[in-house]
């Protein structure tokens, strides 16, 4: 069947990826940003193509968690995009490794809808306990803005270092050296 074929080549081709990279730590945020690109795609395309590009992601999600399995950016994206293909239990054991190596608002939302989901109300209600915990440790906002002083020119100048625009720098001497360190 079709489908078989589409699942034996994207593993192929997943696992043409991990040797390629030669298990290079970095070779797991290209990977991932690559797969961030398959997936905008698939969601400001028509929806032929978007199950094909989401399969896509996750072929690089998945090479960017084989490589680095602590790349929490990686694992929850290939969990939510398995939610976005309604396989919810392939999504919780991605997202449940998300949040074991990251505890973040985002992997725990898509974790409370794949729990849901599956029916899970256990996993369901410990990460929403999780969230409503960071939220409660997140500061408070700062000031809406700071405060931004408009400066006129002369003032401006006034206040700049000036740096040679010619020349090099006067060698900097053990006297130079000591008598900048007691100002």
């Amino acid at each position: 069947p079709p489908t078989t074929l589409a699942q034996s080549y994207y593993q192929y081709a997943e696992n043409q990826l991990i040797e390629g990279a030669q298990q290079h730590p970095w070779f797991s945020d290209i990977y991932y940003t690559i797969g961030r690109t398959y997936q905008a795609e698939a969601d400001s395309t028509s929806t032929a193509d978007r199950d094909l590009l989401r399969a896509q992601a996750i072929v690089y999600y998945r090479a960017a968690v084989t490589i680095r399995p602590s790349n929490s950016l990686a694992t929850n994206q290939l969990g939510f995009v398995l939610l976005q293909l309604d396989r919810p239990k392939e999504a919780q054991v991605s997202l449940v490794a998300s949040v074991d190596s990251r505890l973040e608002i985002p992997a725990l939302q898509n974790l409370v809808e794949a729990s849901r989901r599956l029916g899970d109300q256990a996993m369901q209600q410990w990460a929403m306990n999780a969230i409503s915990q960071l939220q409660r440790q997140i500061p408070p906002a700062l000031p809406n803005s700071p405060e931004i002083l408009e400066v006129d020119n002369n003032t401006f100048r006034s206040t700049t270092p000036v740096v040679p625009t010619s020349g090099s720098p006067a060698p900097l001497t053990a006297n130079s050296a000591n008598s900048g360190a007691n100002s």
